[in-house]
């Protein structure tokens, strides 16, 4: 079994000698020269992932959604080199996409080896380098021989999203290792290739690794945070359009970075943006293209980016009739902000219709501060009815008996009125919402019905106030989850407002909230506040008397005497 752990005689961390080897291996620069590896801003940030997975002999497993030519393959053959250098008995592999990529890979990784001190241990063959009892080897995604009969420790998938051999990632992951305590690493990375076909795969690998549902890394590398994507020129520029002072803004980019952008989208991307978004990304929600026509652009959700947190995963479970959030890598809870005494709170939910599976559409809840509209917490998962309501009931009370707004099926069918059945009769929970209709003007004060009914006339309500709030960012929104969803979310090819790619049970459940809290909350004035102290005297404005004045003035007249005589009152009738 190999491990992190190399024979040493000095008291170096392994991580240094490392990094101290994969600096000293030869790489060919964009000038056509042949230096030693020195890491770049993309290349440093991925050592500072990497180095204490090597310290404590942890697995790696990252996934890396990158901009073009940050030198994140560099990297991973260095480290691929590094690691069959030190460790015997390593079986290491790199998949590219296509045969003209895996020979430019192989062109890297043999001049690590034959221009460096390193030809005297290893033995170049074919598409293989052989050190003492190593190996590293290098095939092509569409090869059988890329995906079967191997004992992997290190797997290299380059390009994954334009891999066209549907099961051949599948496939190589079951070569490595199994047992527990195992050093390994994988290493996935790719720029985006849309959200179906050929890079359908890459997205949804990155999809559950940023929703915690795999142990793998998520790992992003914007452009704009590496140098070299940068004009000499950073003078003023005063042209800038509506989406580049946007840019500005929310991404907080130099004049320098907006040239080379602007030279890049008409040179190398043949004057699209969408393209240039794909290519060099921003933020993870620009990389993947989609079809149809999103609801909001790209610009839109910019501003969002700087408040996207992980949250904490957990279960909610009733403790001594105290309820708490357990936490879980499983968990279908993710807690952004913890309950706060004398908030008020309302959750919007959507229910699945029954299926206890990822393949049908999840439940999914969002927590909403009422006051200031911050999204707290979120629920999303398989979950049938009866499992949902016990959930809900749970995040409702720890949530200081929070306002519940589930969505309910117009047809009668599905989870929704089901939902509200378990909730009221098996939870007992007192706090379910109604819906009360398109402000009814005849009962103002009576709910039509429990709950919230997505219909033809009430969809588009609900879209255009979760337009009005996002375009005047009077929100605060933690998941990414959610971001994502609200990034596919539009008009399809056929005409019908859903998810463009994935789910949007997310986005339902957070317009179902924001509908309710605006029919049923009112905002508490504070008693300090609620009179207007108006300096009437200062201005010589007449006025009425408050009753308080009058008393005042009153009762110094009393203990200041009568006819100018001070004297004080004897008695109780007196005063």
């Amino acid at each position: 079994m190999a491990t992190a752990t190399i024979p040493r005689t000095t008291s170096l961390a392994p991580s240094t000698i490392y990094r101290r080897l994969m600096e000293s291996l030869p790489v060919r620069t964009p000038q056509r020269r042949i230096v030693p590896l020195r890491f770049n801003a993309a290349q440093e940030h991925l050592w500072r992932l990497v180095a204490p997975k090597l310290d404590a002999a942890e697995p790696i497993q990252l996934i890396i959604l990158k901009a073009r030519r940050e030198g994140v393959s560099t990297f991973t053959e260095a480290l691929l080199t590094a690691i069959c250098l030190f460790q015997d008995f390593t079986q290491a592999m790199v998949v590219a996409h296509e045969a003209k990529a895996t020979q430019r890979i192989w062109g890297m990784s043999e001049r690590m080896v034959k221009e460096s001190p390193l030809k005297a241990v290893g033995a170049v063959k074919g598409h293989t380098i052989k050190f003492r009892d190593s190996m590293l080897e290098l095939a092509t995604a569409g090869s059988p021989e890329a995906a079967r009969s191997a004992d992997l420790t290190c797997l290299h998938c380059s390009e994954l999203a334009f891999w066209k051999r549907e099961g051949a990632l599948l496939a190589l992951r079951q070569c490595l290792p199994q047992e527990d305590g195992s050093f390994f690493v994988e290493i996935d990375e790719s720029t985006a290739n849309g959200m179906v076909e050929d890079g359908e795969e890459f997205y949804e690998e990155w999809q559950a690794a940023q929703a915690g549902d795999s142990d793998f890394l998520p790992v992003f590398l914007p452009w704009q945070t590496f140098p070299a994507y940068c004009d000499v020129d950073m003078s003023f520029l005063d042209d800038l359009s509506t989406e580049e002072e946007q840019l500005c803004k929310d991404l907080r980019l130099s004049c320098g970075q907006l040239r080379w952008r602007r030279r890049t989208i008409a040179n190398r991307c043949q004057g699209s943006v969408d393209k240039f978004n794909q290519e060099y990304p921003a933020t993870p929600e620009m990389a993947f293209i989609m079809s149809g026509h999103p609801y909001f652009s790209l610009n839109d959700l910019l501003w969002c980016e700087p408040d996207i947190v992980s949250g904490r995963r957990g279960t909610m479970i009733d403790q001594r009739r105290r309820v708490v959030c357990r936490e879980e890598q499983t968990g279908l809870c993710r807690i952004f902000r913890a309950p706060q005494p004398g908030h008020e709170y309302i959750i919007g939910a959507d229910s699945a219709m029954g299926h206890d599976d990822e393949d049908h559409s999840r439940s999914a809840a969002e927590v909403l501060d009422m006051a200031t509209l911050e999204q707290v917490a979120e629920y999303e998962g398989p979950s049938p009815p009866y499992r949902f309501a016990r959930d809900l009931a749970l995040l409702g009370r720890a949530y200081n008996e929070a306002l519940l707004f589930p969505e309910v099926q117009g047809s009668g069918g599905g989870g929704g009125r089901e939902l509200i059945v378990y909730l009221r009769d098996q939870h007992n929970y007192p706090y379910i919402g109604g819906w009360r209709g398109a402000n009814d003007r005849i009962r103002p004060h009576e709910p039509v019905l429990y709950g919230w009914e997505t219909n033809a006339r009430t969809k588009p309500m609900m879209l255009a106030r979760l337009e009005e709030v996002l375009l005047e960012r009077s929100v605060t929104i933690h998941s990414r989850a959610l971001l994502t969803q609200l990034r596919c979310y539009g008009r399809s090819d056929s005409g019908a407002m859903e998810a463009l790619a994935g789910h949007d049970d997310l986005v339902m459940a957070y317009g179902i909230a924001l509908m309710g809290r605006f029919q049923n909350y009112v905002a508490r004035t504070p008693r300090s506040a609620s009179v207007a102290q108006i300096p009437f005297d200062a201005m010589h404005i007449e006025h009425q008397q408050s009753l308080e004045d009058r008393d005042r003035l009153v009762l110094a007249e009393v203990l200041a005497g009568y006819g100018g005589q001070p004297q004080q009152p004897k008695s109780f009738m007196e005063w």
